[in-house]
Protein backbone atom coordinates (compact mmCIF):
# COMPACT_ATOMS: atom_id res chain seq x y z
CA UNK A 1 0.00 0.00 0.00
CA UNK A 2 2.85 2.33 0.84
CA UNK A 3 4.53 1.57 -2.48
CA UNK A 4 1.35 2.38 -4.40
CA UNK A 5 0.68 5.55 -2.41
CA UNK A 6 4.22 6.93 -2.82
CA UNK A 7 4.11 7.35 -6.63
CA UNK A 8 0.70 8.98 -6.31
CA UNK A 9 2.10 11.52 -3.85
CA UNK A 10 5.08 12.18 -6.14
CA UNK A 11 2.86 12.67 -9.13
CA UNK A 12 0.74 15.11 -7.16
CA UNK A 13 3.81 17.03 -6.00
CA UNK A 14 5.17 17.14 -9.54
CA UNK A 15 1.83 18.38 -10.83
CA UNK A 16 1.83 21.11 -8.19
CA UNK A 17 5.41 22.04 -9.15
CA UNK A 18 4.49 22.14 -12.82
CA UNK A 19 1.49 24.30 -12.03
CA UNK A 20 3.66 26.61 -9.93
CA UNK A 21 6.22 26.85 -12.73
CA UNK A 22 3.45 27.60 -15.21
CA UNK A 23 2.05 30.32 -12.95
CA UNK A 24 5.52 31.85 -12.55
CA UNK A 25 6.06 31.83 -16.32
CA UNK A 26 2.67 33.41 -17.03
CA UNK A 27 3.19 36.02 -14.30
CA UNK A 28 6.67 36.86 -15.56
CA UNK A 29 5.40 37.15 -19.14
CA UNK A 30 2.60 39.44 -18.03
CA UNK A 31 4.98 41.63 -16.04
CA UNK A 32 7.44 41.85 -18.93
CA UNK A 33 4.68 42.71 -21.39
CA UNK A 34 3.20 45.29 -19.02
CA UNK A 35 6.62 46.83 -18.38
CA UNK A 36 7.72 47.11 -21.99
CA UNK A 37 4.46 47.78 -23.78
CA UNK A 38 1.48 48.98 -21.78
CA UNK A 39 3.28 51.37 -19.38
CA UNK A 40 5.08 53.03 -22.30
CA UNK A 41 1.80 53.95 -23.93
CA UNK A 42 0.26 54.81 -20.57
CA UNK A 43 3.23 57.01 -19.61
CA UNK A 44 3.20 58.82 -22.95
CA UNK A 45 -0.50 59.57 -22.47
CA UNK A 46 0.14 60.75 -18.91
CA UNK A 47 3.02 62.94 -20.12
CA UNK A 48 0.78 64.56 -22.72
CA UNK A 49 -1.91 65.16 -20.10
CA UNK A 50 0.74 66.80 -17.88
CA UNK A 51 1.62 69.12 -20.77
CA UNK A 52 -2.05 69.95 -21.28
CA UNK A 53 -2.50 70.70 -17.57
CA UNK A 54 0.67 72.83 -17.44
CA UNK A 55 -0.46 74.74 -20.53
CA UNK A 56 -3.95 75.44 -19.18
CA UNK A 57 -2.48 76.53 -15.83
CA UNK A 58 -0.02 78.91 -17.52
CA UNK A 59 -2.78 80.21 -19.77
CA UNK A 60 -4.88 81.09 -16.73
CA UNK A 61 -2.22 82.20 -14.25
CA UNK A 62 0.84 83.58 -16.05
CA UNK A 63 0.52 87.38 -16.16
CA UNK A 64 3.80 89.09 -17.10
CA UNK A 65 4.10 92.76 -16.18
CA UNK A 66 3.26 95.41 -18.82
CA UNK A 67 1.95 92.74 -21.17
CA UNK A 68 -1.47 91.78 -22.33
CA UNK A 69 -2.50 88.37 -23.56
CA UNK A 70 -3.11 88.38 -27.28
CA UNK A 71 -6.52 86.99 -28.06
CA UNK A 72 -6.07 84.19 -30.57
CA UNK A 73 -7.87 80.95 -31.13
CA UNK A 74 -5.95 79.48 -28.21
CA UNK A 75 -7.83 76.21 -28.41
CA UNK A 76 -7.21 75.82 -32.14
CA UNK A 77 -5.98 72.42 -33.22
CA UNK A 78 -2.71 73.31 -34.93
CA UNK A 79 -0.61 70.75 -36.73
CA UNK A 80 1.52 70.30 -39.81
CA UNK A 81 1.56 67.67 -42.51
CA UNK A 82 5.07 66.38 -43.02
CA UNK A 83 6.57 66.83 -46.47
CA UNK A 84 7.82 63.57 -47.94
CA UNK A 85 11.40 62.93 -46.84
CA UNK A 86 13.85 60.16 -46.02
CA UNK A 87 14.39 61.11 -42.36
CA UNK A 88 10.98 61.45 -40.71
CA UNK A 89 8.26 58.84 -41.17
CA UNK A 90 5.51 60.68 -39.25
CA UNK A 91 2.90 62.28 -41.48
CA UNK A 92 1.79 64.89 -38.93
CA UNK A 93 2.95 66.26 -35.58
CA UNK A 94 -0.20 65.52 -33.57
CA UNK A 95 0.01 63.33 -30.48
CA UNK A 96 -0.85 59.73 -31.45
CA UNK A 97 -2.09 61.07 -34.83
CA UNK A 98 -5.04 62.69 -33.06
CA UNK A 99 -6.04 66.00 -34.68
CA UNK A 100 -7.55 67.13 -31.37
CA UNK A 101 -4.19 66.74 -29.56
CA UNK A 102 -1.58 69.10 -31.00
CA UNK A 103 1.95 68.69 -29.64
CA UNK A 104 2.61 72.42 -30.12
CA UNK A 105 0.67 74.73 -27.79
CA UNK A 106 1.19 78.49 -27.77
CA UNK A 107 0.75 81.41 -25.40
CA UNK A 108 1.09 84.87 -26.97
CA UNK A 109 1.65 88.17 -25.17
CA UNK A 110 2.20 91.75 -26.32
CA UNK A 111 4.31 94.35 -24.54
CA UNK A 112 2.07 97.41 -24.74
CA UNK A 113 4.82 100.03 -24.54
CA UNK A 114 6.84 99.09 -27.61
CA UNK A 115 4.73 96.38 -29.26
CA UNK A 116 7.09 93.51 -28.64
CA UNK A 117 5.49 90.15 -29.31
CA UNK A 118 6.34 87.24 -26.99
CA UNK A 119 5.39 83.80 -28.22
CA UNK A 120 5.71 80.82 -25.87
CA UNK A 121 5.59 77.54 -27.78
CA UNK A 122 5.33 74.39 -25.68
CA UNK A 123 6.31 71.26 -27.58
CA UNK A 124 5.46 67.85 -26.17
CA UNK A 125 8.40 65.49 -25.79
CA UNK A 126 9.43 62.74 -23.39
CA UNK A 127 13.15 62.84 -24.07
CA UNK A 128 14.24 65.22 -21.29
CA UNK A 129 14.25 64.84 -17.54
CA UNK A 130 15.78 67.84 -15.77
CA UNK A 131 15.15 71.57 -16.34
CA UNK A 132 17.76 73.03 -18.66
CA UNK A 133 18.35 75.96 -21.00
CA UNK A 134 19.75 76.02 -24.53
CA UNK A 135 21.48 79.18 -25.75
CA UNK A 136 20.66 80.60 -29.18
CA UNK A 137 23.21 82.97 -30.65
CA UNK A 138 22.00 86.43 -31.63
CA UNK A 139 23.31 88.13 -34.75
CA UNK A 140 24.70 91.47 -33.66
CA UNK A 141 24.93 94.56 -35.82
CA UNK A 142 28.73 94.49 -36.01
CA UNK A 143 28.70 90.84 -37.02
CA UNK A 144 26.20 91.33 -39.85
CA UNK A 145 27.44 94.69 -41.18
CA UNK A 146 29.59 93.04 -43.82
CA UNK A 147 26.85 90.61 -44.84
CA UNK A 148 24.04 93.07 -45.64
CA UNK A 149 23.64 96.48 -47.22
CA UNK A 150 23.31 99.41 -44.84
CA UNK A 151 19.70 99.98 -45.88
CA UNK A 152 18.62 96.53 -44.70
CA UNK A 153 16.80 96.60 -41.38
CA UNK A 154 18.16 94.13 -38.85
CA UNK A 155 15.27 93.42 -36.54
CA UNK A 156 16.11 92.94 -32.87
CA UNK A 157 15.10 89.47 -31.76
CA UNK A 158 15.72 87.07 -28.91
CA UNK A 159 14.97 83.42 -28.41
CA UNK A 160 15.19 81.23 -25.33
CA UNK A 161 14.68 77.48 -25.04
CA UNK A 162 13.71 75.88 -21.74
CA UNK A 163 13.65 72.11 -21.24
CA UNK A 164 10.99 71.50 -18.61
CA UNK A 165 9.23 68.24 -17.63
CA UNK A 166 7.65 66.89 -20.80
CA UNK A 167 8.04 70.15 -22.71
CA UNK A 168 10.58 71.75 -24.98
CA UNK A 169 9.63 75.43 -24.55
CA UNK A 170 10.64 78.08 -27.08
CA UNK A 171 10.23 81.75 -26.09
CA UNK A 172 10.42 83.90 -29.19
CA UNK A 173 10.66 87.70 -28.82
CA UNK A 174 9.86 89.86 -31.86
CA UNK A 175 9.79 93.65 -32.33
CA UNK A 176 6.72 94.79 -34.30
CA UNK A 177 5.74 97.84 -36.37
CA UNK A 178 9.22 99.25 -36.88
CA UNK A 179 11.47 99.86 -39.87
CA UNK A 180 14.41 101.30 -37.94
CA UNK A 181 15.47 100.96 -34.34
CA UNK A 182 17.44 103.36 -32.18
CA UNK A 183 20.10 102.11 -29.79
CA UNK A 184 17.77 102.95 -26.89
CA UNK A 185 14.96 100.88 -28.42
CA UNK A 186 17.26 97.92 -28.97
CA UNK A 187 18.48 98.18 -25.37
CA UNK A 188 14.87 98.28 -24.12
CA UNK A 189 14.04 95.23 -26.26
CA UNK A 190 16.95 93.23 -24.85
CA UNK A 191 16.06 94.17 -21.28
CA UNK A 192 12.36 93.45 -21.77
CA UNK A 193 13.03 90.10 -23.44
CA UNK A 194 15.25 88.94 -20.61
CA UNK A 195 12.73 90.14 -18.04
CA UNK A 196 9.97 88.21 -19.81
CA UNK A 197 12.12 85.07 -19.80
CA UNK A 198 12.90 85.56 -16.11
CA UNK A 199 9.21 86.00 -15.27
CA UNK A 200 8.21 82.84 -17.08
CA UNK A 201 11.07 80.74 -15.68
CA UNK A 202 10.19 81.90 -12.16
CA UNK A 203 6.53 81.11 -12.84
CA UNK A 204 7.42 77.55 -13.80
CA UNK A 205 9.60 77.21 -10.71
CA UNK A 206 6.84 78.42 -8.37
CA UNK A 207 3.88 76.49 -9.84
Amino acid sequence: MTKMYYPFIMRKILNIKNLAVLIIILTSTTIVYAYYFYPKQSKETADYEDLQNDYLFAKAQFKPGDCKKVVVSSESKTSISSTENMLITAKCDNFQKNALKPRNKKLIFLDQKEKILFTISCFHTNKFKEPDIVAIDTLYKKQTKAWFNDDVTRYPYDQFIIIYRESFILIDCTYLDKNTYSEAEVAYFKLRSRLFFQEFANFLNDK
